[in-house]
């Protein structure tokens, strides 16, 4: 990456610089020469499973991590990081594969040719195509930060990947442009599948010759529902297949739920509100937003709820009554029911 884009970033996020600058002369160098390295799927594929834990000191940073690889040339860390400061890394890709990641507990952004790929905020994931250019990537410390990054090969991921679905025809794109982009529109919020499988993908008893076979499965599982995921949003009706009236009406309907998230109107006072029928609302709202107004009044109140979480300034307790929960215990029963683990579990893990 050129380092006017580096001095750009220094710029933008003042605690990078903190990370590498004893003084004036050791920040001019590491400007012009950040911590750097190669990143090569061939160093996986078609090799025997592996499985490593350790931990990397480097600087003012210590990450514990686990480490494990399939034959077919997938690469899997799961990491919990420990930092003073903000930091930065450079990579270059020795050949183009696919990187997902998932923000757990962490911030992360990239950089390519010097644009913003994605900034990926806690509880968040995204798909990349990483091709063989030289890519910065930033975080900004957390307590108890932690995430999940899966590497992937190519031709792996494409024998899975229906020839129609529509992230086929994104991959193609960016090899032939022979650049780097998120795979996704937006990042997307993990849900209770992606939590479960995360958290199971090397802690399993099984017996160790097994383990190759338990891990591809739960791999596959993983891709199998994000590729879901993203072709029912795909395939849903566009935005131009809406008449322009109801497009403007299904914004005013989501800005008036988020706005009365702890205690939103229902279906027939909301149609009253936009001057519609029930029925034209519930039909436009499921077709434009994708979900129906019922699943989006959970999920923005169990984002939020993530979110409190994350912050710490309230307690479970006043989070249920903040979002209108008649009890914590309905609240925590939510919260697992959408995320796959209890409210206490999380702020346990924040602490």
């Amino acid at each position: 990456m050129p380092i006017r884009t580096l001095a750009t970033l220094f710029e933008k996020y003042p605690s990078l610089s903190l990370r590498w600058k004893g003084n004036d002369a050791l920040h001019e160098e590491y400007s012009a020469r950040p911590p750097h390295f190669t990143f090569d799927m061939e160093t996986f594929k078609g090799k025997s499973f592996q499985q490593n834990n350790g931990t990397i000191s480097d600087y003012q940073s210590e990450m514990e991590c686990q480490e494990f690889s399939i034959p077919e040339g997938v690469h899997v860390m799961k990491a919990r990081l420990q930092s003073a400061t903000s930091g930065y890394i450079q990579i270059t890709s020795a050949r183009p594969y696919l990187h997902l990641y998932f923000a757990i507990h962490n911030n992360r952004s990239y950089y390519a040719k010097d644009s913003l790929l994605e900034e990926l905020h806690p509880g968040e994931f995204q798909l990349y195509l990483f091709h063989q250019e030289e890519l910065t990537a930033i975080w900004h410390t957390l307590p108890n930060d932690h995430f999940v990054e899966i590497n992937i090969d190519l031709t792996f991921f494409e024998s899975l990947l229906p020839i129609t679905h529509p992230l086929s025809l994104k991959i193609d794109k960016l090899l032939d442009q022979k650049s780097s982009g998120a795979l996704f529109t937006k990042a997307k919020q993990m849900n209770s599948h992606q939590y479960r499988i995360l958290e199971e993908l090397g802690q399993s008893s099984i017996q160790q010759n097994l383990l190759p076979l338990l891990t591809k499965a739960k791999l596959i599982e993983l891709f199998a529902y994000i590729l879901e995921e993203e072709n029912i949003n795909r395939v849903s009706a566009t935005a131009d297949s809406i008449p322009k009236e109801m497009q403007l009406l299904m914004e005013k309907a989501k800005v008036l739920l988020d706005k009365q998230k702890a205690n939103p109107p229902s279906i027939a006072e909301l149609a009253i509100l936009l001057g519609t029928n029930e029925n034209y609302l519930k039909k436009y709202f499921k077709l434009y937003h994708h979900m129906t107004i019922y699943g989006y009044v959970r999920h923005i109140r169990m984002q939020t709820a993530m979110d409190l979480l994350h912050k710490r300034e309230k307690t479970i307790n006043e989070i249920s009554r903040f979002l209108g929960y008649t009890t914590p215990a309905h609240f925590s029963s939510s919260f697992k029911k959408h995320f796959g683990v209890k409210p206490k579990k999380i702020q346990q893990t924040i602490e």
